[in-house]
């Protein structure tokens, strides 16, 4: 099982141990840097000062090299070594501890020496310095001597010789103090992870409390308690946009499940009529057999008809709610198609003078479903013929609007206010006196919106100020021709 908490303790624990480590490391690094530079600072001064005081002799081999040299070379407690070679790396001096072990040379300069790692005679770790240089006899001081005396012939000063000088020192001390910083380093370090281990979880823990009561608050809301809603004002910042968005949604199933609730009366409502005067057509003719006739059949018939009409809409708008409608688009003339509806209209507009005029482009199509679009198309033009007043004028309109189309649909309408227009697409909503005609079930206007949705379009009502009550039907021209 997934848990936010254990998978962020992990990660913050991999992180914190990853940095403990990088850091770990960089410390240790800097400081054998820093050690080793002191310690190549001490024997880069010592070999500069063993340079300084070695001296040749009048003889090629023979060098001058005073006694003070050894402490330089050497002090008490502390085993160094130092070996002197000539160009031919031929040792002309060396500790006395040496004996036979020869040191592996390497040599730089008196100002950039050459600096390595080794063992020593003794099988310790050792630092090592490498030079080589010229060694140079000294200059002569004058004596003051008698006018009287003759010169005497002196010998020439020695020549300067190049030679070479190894100093090693054990370094010993050096990885003892690093041996020590490691383990300060590792029970610092591993103190650090077991306190991360402990803290981490119990901080999490209480930074996490506001999801977890969220998560609870959610498991207790049920089909009955739709109208609960979600504090916003103590969450963490984080978490606000989610709970606006578990509110939103919360209020979106509120609505669908009254929606439903309201759907389901109105239903019953609407089934009560018809079956009850099924079952008082049947008792009648139940108890009276011999009287009945025709007339008992023909109201049994349209009793199961208006049933049928009711079921087949039912179950349009629902497979075009749950888009199980398969669309076949095709371009569709719209003038030719308003003439066609219009004329099975025909009749009961002539009864009622009611007139219709198109200002669309002859032209004027559709890249559409044709079935779907002339259900919407009869459904609005039937109701503007069955509800608008006698001897108006239904005004049918295409136009090109923001980049898409507008169909609009316009007719008086004398007995809507404007509060009633946002429930002119509920289901089985009939105005009093406006919506009560015989054979229509409040479902017309539900199945023209869902058809509209289905094909990506916007079914809207507006009603003006001189109760005129516009039908617009938008779409863009993606799916326009």
């Amino acid at each position: 099982m997934n848990s936010i908490r254990r998978l962020l303790t992990s990660r913050l624990l991999l992180a914190f141990t990853l940095i403990l480590g990088i850091a770990g490391v960089a410390i240790y690094l800097l400081a054998r840097l820093g050690l080793y530079r002191e310690l190549d600072a001490q024997l880069k001064f010592k070999a500069l000062a063993m340079a300084a005081l070695t001296k040749p002799g009048r003889d090629y081999v023979d060098l001058e090299f005073p006694e003070r040299i050894a402490s330089v070379a050497g002090g008490e407690g502390v085993p160094e070594y130092f070996q002197l070679f000539d160009a031919q790396t031929n040792i002309l001096a060396q500790s006395p501890g040496l004996s036979n072990f020869v040191f592996q040379p390497q040599f730089g300069v008196l100002e950039n020496p050459a600096f390595w790692n080794l063992r020593l005679p003794d099988g310790s770790h050792g630092r090592a310095v490498g030079v080589e240089f010229v060694a140079k006899p000294p200059a002569p001081k004058p004596k003051p001597r008698p006018k009287d005396k003759e010169k005497e012939a002196k010998p020439p000063p020695p020549e300067p010789v190049p030679v070479r000088l190894v100093i090693a020192c054990s370094s010993e001390k050096v990885n003892e103090q690093l041996q020590r910083l490691l383990w300060i380093l590792a029970i610092a370090g591993s103190g650090s992870v077991a306190a991360t281990l402990i803290l981490v979880p119990r901080l999490l823990r209480r930074g996490l409390e506001p999801l977890q009561k969220l998560g609870e608050q959610a498991g207790g809301i049920s089909a009955a308690s739709l109208q609960v809603r979600f504090p916003t004002e103590r969450l963490p910042e984080e978490l606000r946009p989610i709970v606006s968005r578990l509110n939103e949604l919360l209020a979106r199933l509120e609505s669908s499940f009254e929606r439903e609730r309201r759907f389901s009366a109105d239903l019953a409502h609407e089934l009560r009529t018809p079956i009850a005067s099924l079952r008082a057509t049947a008792d009648v003719a139940l108890q009276w057999p011999e009287q009945g006739g025709r007339e008992s059949w023909e109201a049994v018939h349209e009793l199961a008809v208006q049933m049928e009409a009711m079921s087949e809409q039912l179950l349009a708008m629902t497979r075009a709610e749950q888009s199980d409608w398969t669309i076949q688009r095709q371009p569709v003339c719209l003038k030719p198609l308003f003439n066609s509806v219009w004329q099975q209209l025909r009749v009961t507009a002539e009864g009622r003078r009611i007139s219709l005029a198109l200002d669309m482009p002859e032209d004027a199509s559709l890249d559409t479903d044709v079935k779907l679009l002339r259900a919407i198309i009869s459904n609005l033009l039937g109701n503007s013929v069955e509800y608008a007043p006698a001897g108006s004028r239904i005004e049918v309109g295409f136009h090109a609007v923001d980049g898409g189309f507008e169909l609009r649909i316009a007719n008086p309408s004398n007995n809507l206010k404007p509060e009633d227009v946002p429930k002119l697409f509920d289901r089985f909503w009939r105005k009093d006196q406006a919506r009560t005609a015989s054979g229509h079930l409040g479902l017309g206007l539900s199945i023209c919106k869902s058809f509209a949705n289905l094909l990506g379009y916007e079914l809207g009502a507006t009603l003006s100020g001189s109760n005129i009550l516009v039908m617009s039907l938008r779409g863009r021209f993606s799916n326009a021709a």
